[in-house]
């Protein structure tokens, strides 16, 4: 990348692999959905299975490769990406963790939990939703269910979080727990008592390292940040302190770490906040306020955001992405072609939309 003002980027392509012609790729139809975490990336595949790019298992038994299979998550309906763990909800409502867990975020006591585990609930999920050291689920029987660190307290077990009750949606972040309850979005902050941070009916919310976005009934959206206002009164009631952003007619909201993305109806995807990755997709590292169109993309159909990379599927199928690291892994590098940036602050990410391509497992 040339560091000059006003200069676009300068990107290369990596040469061929030496012997293409023995590298497979899933079909596009294959991959249902994506999950982008802050440390990882996975894939839900059509027949259930989910596949990740770290590989959890012992040193001795990993494989060279990436997007490796999860052991033990089947028929999976739902994958959420967190931090450094990951939760799935199968077909029949069963939730499923797995990764890092020194806070007993994947459940139980290990520091590292390699093959996904069941975690133990009163009724099955309808949502499953994963922070930095917190997992929750909504179940179906209205009641939403919280493990790992709870107000401050680690490895606490599945805890009914009884504010949220009735919940159609749930948020999490690193010290904030949101919700949608009949249209109004509560969020506890450490724990504390919910407070109600937008005015207006909400039917989705994102939320970041530092701050939260909502999408309102009337396709607009409203940020504010994940703390009590510090010049709120001490009273019972705390006045709503979101503020609007500049962006009209959104169907779906998705957050990272300090930057959030959102499809418009028209398909076009529109980011806003942090940009040292590329993750906001404009083929630059400059950050930005207000939000600005992802470059080369308007058949947008979903999207998923999380830690610095952005992804999202076009009209025909296809999974892009942009952001930090996409390209570590020497093996997947080599294999998809992607594009390389080769300026900092890192040679691996993509400033603009690639393609991922996931290639067959195998093994060395």
């Amino acid at each position: 990348m040339l560091l000059l003002a006003g200069c676009e980027p300068r990107v290369t392509r990596l040469a061929a692999p030496p012997d293409p012609e023995h590298v497979s790729f899933v079909a596009s139809s294959e991959v249902r959905r994506v999950a982008v975490g802050w440390n990882d990336l996975c894939v839900l595949m059509a027949n259930g299975d989910v596949r990740c790019k770290q590989d959890f298992r012992p040193a001795g038994v990993r494989r060279l490769g990436s997007f490796v299979t999860v052991r033990g998550a089947s028929k999976v309906a739902e994958v959420a990406a967190g931090h450094h763990h990951a939760c799935a909800r199968t077909d029949a409502g069963e939730v499923l963790c797995w990764g890092r867990n020194d806070a007993g975020e994947a459940s139980g006591d290990e520091p590292f939990v390699r093959s996904a585990r069941l975690v133990k609930l009163p009724a099955p999920a309808a949502e499953v939703r994963v922070g930095d050291a917190q997992s929750c689920a909504r179940l179906t029987s209205k009641a939403v269910f919280c493990w790992g660190k709870l107000a401050g307290v680690s490895h606490a077990p599945p805890t009914p979080i009884d504010w949220f009750n009735d919940a159609s949606t749930l948020g999490l972040a690193t010290d904030a727990t949101c919700a949608v309850v009949a249209g109004v979005l509560r969020c506890s902050f450490g724990g504390q008592k919910p407070l109600e941070p937008v005015a207006g009916k909400v039917r989705q919310v994102a939320l970041g390292r530092w701050r939260g976005c909502a999408l309102l009934d009337d396709m607009t959206v409203r940020c504010f940040a994940l703390s009590r206002p510090s010049n709120a009164p001490i009273t019972e009631k705390v006045p709503a302190w979101a503020e609007p952003v500049a962006v009209t007619d959104v169907t779906e909201l998705s957050a990272g770490i300090g930057h959030f993305c959102a499809r418009r109806k028209d398909s076009t995807v529109w980011c806003w906040g942090s940009n040292g990755y590329g993750q906001l997709g404009n083929g630059t590292r400059e950050d930005s306020k207000e939000p600005i169109a992802v470059k080369g993309l308007a058949d947008a159909t979903e999207i998923a955001v999380g830690g610095d990379r952005s992804c999202a599927r076009r009209a025909a199928g296809v999974v892009v992405c942009w952001g930090a690291d996409l390209l570590a892994d020497a093996m997947f590098r080599a294999l998809t072609g992607l594009s390389v940036d080769p300026g900092p602050p890192g040679p691996n990410d993509s400033l603009v939309p690639e393609e991922l391509r996931v290639p067959m497992e195998y093994s060395k």
